[in-house]
């Protein structure tokens, strides 16, 4: 999502001037760009968990660690 959003405004403010792209230079507006993206991955891992338990596959949740460096 954000290095789609970047080539398309590095595109755009390098065409200015050259007949093509906006007429003043397209900036990003991080806030709202950051709680768009929020709102719409914060379900995905809710729901691939959902598939994979429906698939059969055990989920685990809580934090890893290694026990020694050979396991």
């Amino acid at each position: 999502m954000f290095t789609d959003l970047a080539e398309i405004i590095d595109s755009n403010n390098r065409l200015i001037g050259k007949g093509m792209g906006t007429n003043r230079s397209i900036k990003i507006n991080w806030s709202s760009l950051l709680e768009f993206k929020k709102k719409a991955t914060e379900e995905c891992p809710g729901r691939i968990e959902s598939y994979f338990v429906e698939m059969g596959i055990n989920t685990y949740h809580g934090k890893t660690y290694f026990e020694n460096q050979t396991q």
